[in-house]
């Protein structure tokens, strides 16, 4: 039998800090996020709080492409900036 993960809404907030403050890597946020998108498409996922899912959900969805590189170079799509401004339009308004 498959486990069921929770996420929290603090668990997100800790992701997208660690990203903007450059403690924690691109590719770790998205193979985190990957995992968790992984578990909601077998619906083995928990929102926590319930109220918050769809913020959750479009969180976990913006993370898992973190790691994107734009074309075959080495220069990624998002910049810190662009986490900060999805980041703060989220939650913060």
């Amino acid at each position: 039998m498959a486990r069921e993960l929770k996420v929290t809404i603090d668990e997100i907030r800790d992701v997208f800090a660690g990203l903007i403050e450059g403690v924690k890597s691109r590719e770790e946020a998205a193979r985190w996020a990957n995992r968790l998108r992984n578990k909601n498409d077998r619906n083995q996922l928990h929102y926590i709080p319930p109220q918050h899912e769809n913020l959750i959900r479009e969180c976990i969805t913006y993370l898992s492409g973190v790691d994107m590189k734009e074309h075959s170079d080495d220069d990624y799509l998002h910049l810190t900036d662009d986490f900060r401004d999805f980041y703060l339009t989220r939650f913060h308004n």
